[in-house]
């Protein structure tokens, strides 16, 4: 594998991961560590001295950035079946690597958090999904595709606190499933306690009902199920 990573880290500024130098150094510490663990306790013929900062550098790039196999076989130099492979053994590793820095708050905490925005409410955190492109499937081709983004994907959800701190991230569901529907699965209000009278802030892929809430459109106005403050909302947007 070329060795990308120390092109990247002479010009920060073009670093692709999102992440800085510091941080990077940071999580590859933990991603490493969790990695050896696993080799070291399989009959995998995997080698160790895989495990550096390129094959990290190689993982977040494709998180963040969706390049396809082939565009990451040209930059690191390897085949697209062994970018498959890396991606497939070591994402597990990554996530796991992360876990504990994704932690849901607390009531308490979450009480430490809340928000009071004149126009907005009260509210604790903000929610999203997100599509991670991948390759046409050999099979099952319609369930992966999304008529949203018009590709084939892999969709997340992903829950972030009012001090910006990732809380919430479930990823791997098909990208065809919307996200009201992926939140549902994830049974958020009964495996996450949250606040009462409280809300997460969405967009129009999610459902218009506790805990959440939502824009809506204005011809949405003369049906039931629209809030006060939505309504309060709404008008404050339209003549203020």
């Amino acid at each position: 594998m070329k060795n990308v990573y120390a092109d990247a880290i002479k010009t920060p500024i073009n670093f692709v991961t999102g992440l800085t130098p510091t941080t990077f150094e940071e999580v590859y510490h933990q991603f490493a560590l969790v990695a050896i663990q696993r080799l070291s306790s399989t009959e995998t013929r995997v080698h160790t001295r895989i495990i550096d900062r390129n094959l990290l550098f190689l993982l977040v790039h494709w998180l963040r950035c969706y390049p396809t196999y082939p565009q990451l076989s040209l930059l690191f130099g390897v085949r697209p079946k062994q970018i498959s492979r890396h991606i497939r053994r070591f994402l597990p590793d990554l996530a796991e690597s992360l876990k504990a820095e994704i932690r849901w708050p607390s009531l308490t905490k979450f009480d430490q958090q809340l928000s009071r925005h004149p126009a907005i409410g009260r509210f604790v955190e903000s929610i999203d999904g997100t599509r991670q492109r991948i390759q046409r499937p050999g099979k099952r081709q319609r369930i992966y595709y999304s008529g949203k983004t018009k590709y084939h994907c892999l969709a997340s959800i992903y829950v972030i606190s009012n001090d910006r701190k990732l809380i919430l991230f479930e990823s791997g569901f098909f990208g065809s499933y919307h996200d009201s529907r992926i939140f549902n699965s994830l049974q958020v209000g009964l495996n996450n306690s949250i606040p009462p009278n409280m809300f997460i802030l969405g967009d129009r892929g999610f459902a218009n009902k506790p805990p959440i809430i939502i824009p809506f459109r204005k011809n949405g106005l003369p049906h039931a199920g629209i809030t006060e403050f939505q309504r309060f909302l709404y008008n404050k947007t339209c003549y203020t």
